[in-house]
Parts: C-alpha cells; sequence; structure tokens
C-alpha cells in the first residue's frame, strides 16, 4: 500500500491511501484538500509510473518541498518528508503502523541538569550562540512576542523539528492550549504516570518507532511552570535508529528558548 499520512498541519494525524491522479490543493474538488492559505486552489498531484510514486507540483504559488529540498516533479521513496504550506506529511509503502500513536519512554533528565549542560555547550559552540542572541535577547528586551516567533521559525527549519505546541496539564492530562503554536494541532495522549514525572520538573523523552519508514519518532516533553499552572512544550522529531546527543540537545535547547516566552 502506498500511503501518506500528515505529521503537522491541518490535517495532523490523517492518512490517506494514494493512487495515480490524486490532487492536493485547497479547493474542495481535490482528493486531499488542505484549508491553509499558504497551499493553492490547485498545489499538487500524484502520478504512478511504472510502480513509482511521483509527487508533481501543479504550478502552486509557495511550492512544494521534499526532504527540505524545493521540487517541480519528485520520485517519492519510503519515509520521504513531503513540506506543502504549513503541512508536513510522510510518504511510505507498507503497512499503516505509522497511524499507531504509542509512544514508549526513551529517557528522563532533571530539567536543571538540562540548562547546565546546554548552558556549557553554548559557551564553545557558535550556532547556539547565535540562536540565543538572535532569539532570547531581543524578545527580553522588547516582549515583542510577534518578533520572537518570527524569529523562532529559523530554529525550527534549522534543527529539522516538524512540530510543536504548548500544552497544559489539567486533569492529568495534556490539554492544547490556544496559544500560536506549530505544527502539532492534537495533544498527545501520555500516560499518568509521565504526567507525574512531568510535574517533578524533569525533561521526558518518548519514542515510538516506525517499521513500514524505517524511521523513529522521538518526542520531547519540556516543562515548566507559570502562574502556578503546569505547562509543556511538547517537540517532536522523526529520525533514522537511535537520536544521538547532539539532536537531542537541540531539541533541548529549543524547549529552553520556548520556555522563555511567557
Amino acid at each position: 500500500m502506498k500511503f501518506i499520512y500528515f505529521t503537522s498541519g491541518i490535517l495532523e494525524g490523517s492518512g490517506f491511501p494514494l493512487k495515480d491522479g490524486m490532487t492536493v490543493g485547497r479547493a474542495p474538488e481535490n482528493n486531499v484538500v488542505i484549508k491553509d492559505n499558504f497551499v493553492s486552489k490547485l498545489h499538487s498531484a500524484f502520478s504512478e509510473r511504472s510502480g513509482d510514486m511521483y509527487l508533481i507540483d501543479k504550478k502552486s504559488h509557495n511550492g512544494i518541498f521534499v526532504n527540505n529540498l524545493k521540487y517541480r516533479v519528485k520520485r517519492l521513496h519510503p519515509g520521504d518528508r513531503i513540506k506543502i504550506g504549513k503541512n508536513i506529511f510522510i510518504y511510505y509503502e507498507g503497512e499503516e503502523d505509522l497511524l499507531n500513536r504509542e509512544y514508549e519512554l526513551f529517557k528522563t533528565d532533571k530539567k536543571v541538569h538540562v540548562k547546565d549542560e546546554l548552558l556549557k555547550i553554548a559557551e564553545f559552540h557558535e550556532k547556539y550562540l547565535k540562536i540565543f542572541y538572535r532569539i532570547i535577547s531581543p524578545y527580553l528586551q522588547s516582549k515583542d512576542s510577534n518578533l520572537f516567533w518570527k524569529t523562532l521559525k529559523d530554529i525550527i527549519y534549522r534543527f529539522n523539528i516538524e512540530n510543536f505546541l504548548l500544552a497544559r496539564i489539567k486533569d492529568n492530562k495534556l490539554e492544547k492550549t490556544d496559544i500560536m503554536t506549530s505544527f502539532y494541532d492534537k495533544a498527545p495522549q501520555i500516560k499518568p504516570e509521565i504526567i507525574e514525572i512531568l510535574k517533578q520538573e524533569q525533561v521526558v523523552t518518548l519514542v515510538r518507532g516506525v517499521k513500514s519508514i524505517k524511521l523513529r519518532e522521538y518526542l520531547l516533553l519540556y516543562p515548566y511552570q507559570r502562574g502556578g499552572k503546569y505547562y509543556v512544550w511538547v517537540l517532536g522529531r522523526f529520525v533514522q535508529g537511535e537520536m544521538d546527543q547532539e539532536d537531542l540537545n537541540q531539541l533541548y535547547f529549543t524547549g529552553l528558548i520556548l520556555s522563555f516566552l511567557k
């Protein structure tokens, strides 16, 4: 089975079996309708040739991106990440295990230790220093949240973070807030014992394997308190194999930066 699964955006969590000639766009007559102003009325189409699936840009305004590169026509391979407007989906061939969103505990870290380690890294890594001065410093001086969010997009693309949202802990569950977030539209279902760990100011990393595309999705939960309430930044990223410490630090650093937003 050839299949696409939306990991972010308006259709986050939805899957669509593919067939030759299927179209994607904002207009209701498309096979896959994405009501996003950054998506053209007829944005792209799938074409199957000799058993291979191709994605074709139908002269859209913002184009199609496959694995962060812009294409007019692209032959797809299992695990390819496709970005249309503000929406990301994955192409794969095989079973529908991508739809199973049950996560296992990967690791926990005390938030104070995470901060200390990140500060040490930032002292020696130029890219982290640039991020700090471009994102945190202007925001702390001006409290301009619009500037903060606009510049934050650089981190999302630089670190290949596919999903993030701000959730609050309510009734021992994660509940999505109304604060602007991108790109998860649904708060993940987290076990009560994980919620208790988050309340203890520990950063939690969850993982789930997707055999059909030979990828793993890692979910970082970065907690903080504001006004006596518990909040959690949820950051998601797909990787091949195990996530190394460098990749994990990128998620940690993003969580730390996001926690500065009041």
